[in-house]
């Protein structure tokens, strides 16, 4: 077993070494001087509200107040009954 193992950590180490970094140019705009697309956030709460804030921060979004708003994303109640269960839903507006 001690035999086999020290096989394999040697053929592993082997192969690891022959391995060379490779330089990967990115050419073009990143867009991060653009400013945030403003939304407006409603219905939601808790971790959540929290979720969203920072996955539209993390897309280029800023949450910001209806009227300043470009688009408004709000969350529909979900509703749950015994014979067919529905997802909630999010309504989204321009």
């Amino acid at each position: 077993m001690k035999l086999k193992f020290s096989f394999i950590a040697l053929w592993l180490a082997a192969l690891l070494s022959n391995v060379q970094a490779e330089t990967i140019v990115v050419e073009g705009q990143s867009g991060f001087n653009e400013k945030p697309v403003p939304v407006a956030l409603s219905g939601f709460s808790g971790e959540a509200e929290e979720v969203i804030r920072f996955d539209l921060a993390v897309q280029g979004f800023s949450v910001t107040s209806p009227e300043a708003a470009h688009t408004s994303l709000a969350a529909a109640q979900m509703v749950m009954s015994p014979d067919a269960r529905k997802i909630a839903s999010t309504n989204i507006t321009s």
